[in-house]
């Protein structure tokens, strides 16, 4: 019997780091179309919509993989503990409650083997935690790993020598690290989120002018191309947790 794996996540960022991680280190595996809920407090009702009744009907073994932001003022405690009514709510017709094991601070797991009582499950939830960042920031969201590879020498050098931009990588990470955030909060706005610094990295690297119409999810799959291709140690090591979310749940 062949699992079947359901991606979800908060928004498009997650769906492109998500679908670029699957096309790269996990390209040999099988994945569900990833589902986006436009939001934290729609991931509940996305999921139980999604594979409610393919659990209730026990044909196939069931995994699911979601990737949930930390927002400020909560806690990875919490956010785990909320996960596990969901997970108990998933199961309800089993009548059986699995054990939560935590394989890392961001990453938590709800696992029931293959049995003939039951096909398998396996329930992985990946919390966002942005480590090692050269900014401040308040929460704790996928762009976050996006701003830090994009960040990185190697590839905002790149962008620093499009013809368009002409450059260089210190100018471009001062503008946007500290210029532009002290310009804008010095005239009382709030600049404290990555997108923030993300939506200063577009105006810097001249992404609009240089991409012409492309939308702006493009420049976070120029970011990880680029950083895959070029800083393959860096990338690697800001997914970590991602690409080991990834795995508990192929495996």
């Amino acid at each position: 019997m062949m699992a079947v794996i359901y991606p979800f996540g908060e928004g498009v960022v997650e769906k492109v780091v998500f679908e670029f991680l699957a096309s790269t280190v996990f390209k040999e595996n099988k994945f569900q179309r990833f589902n986006i809920s436009g939001g934290k407090r729609r991931l509940r009702a996305k999921i139980i919509d999604t594979v409610k009744s393919n659990i209730d009907a026990k044909r196939d073994e069931i995994r699911i993989i979601v990737f949930r932001d930390l927002d400020d003022g909560e806690t990875m405690d919490s956010i785990s503990q909320s996960f596990s009514r969901i997970v108990d709510e998933l199961l309800e017709s089993w009548g059986v409650r699995p054990k939560k094991i935590e394989v890392d601070p961001s990453i938590h797991k709800w696992e029931i083997s293959h049995s003939l009582e039951s096909p398998g499950f396996k329930f992985v939830l990946h919390i966002a935690r942005a480590d090692n960042m050269a900014v401040s920031i308040r929460n704790q969201t996928t762009d976050a790993y996006v701003l830090r590879l994009g960040l990185s020498e190697n590839v905002l050098r790149r962008f620093a020598d499009d013809r368009k931009v002409k450059s260089n990588y210190e100018t471009l990470n001062e503008l946007i690290t500290i210029s532009i955030p002290n310009l804008i909060t010095n005239n009382g706005i709030t600049f404290d989120e990555d997108k923030d610094y993300l939506a200063a990295y577009l105006v810097v690297t001249r992404f609009w002018a240089v991409k012409r119409t492309e939308e702006q999810a493009r420049l976070i799959r120029i970011i990880l191309e680029r950083g895959w291709k070029h800083n393959r140690g860096e990338f690697e090591q800001i997914f970590k947790s991602w690409i080991q979310a990834i795995k508990e749940v192929v495996r």
